[in-house]
């Protein structure tokens, strides 16, 4: 198991496109991968599970990874989130 926590830096948060991409590159894996924000911990996999969690511009949460190619689904959903989803239209 492996785990990174991250800071939302996108100004909607994790809000319905960020958690459609994020759980777009979660399911192109075979490991478990799990998002926690506050007291809730979701499956990563759902676009409905992530927008739930409701984590704001500048909310810490965790990316737990667990399975056989954790350590490639955690650099590669690191990466995305710190890259704002490749989300640059809406930074501005």
């Amino acid at each position: 198991m492996m785990e990174k926590e991250l800071t939302i830096n996108h100004r909607f948060g994790l809000h319905g496109r960020p958690s459609l991409r994020l759980a777009e590159a979660a399911s192109k894996f075979e490991s478990d991968v799990e998002v926690v924000f506050e007291d809730d911990r979701v499956d990563a996999k759902s676009v409905l599970n992530l927008i739930s969690l409701g984590v704001p511009c500048g909310g810490r949460m965790k990316i737990i990874v667990n399975g056989p190619d954790e350590v490639e689904a955690l650099e590669e959903l690191v990466s995305l989130v710190e890259r704002n989803f490749d989300l640059e239209d809406e930074m501005e």
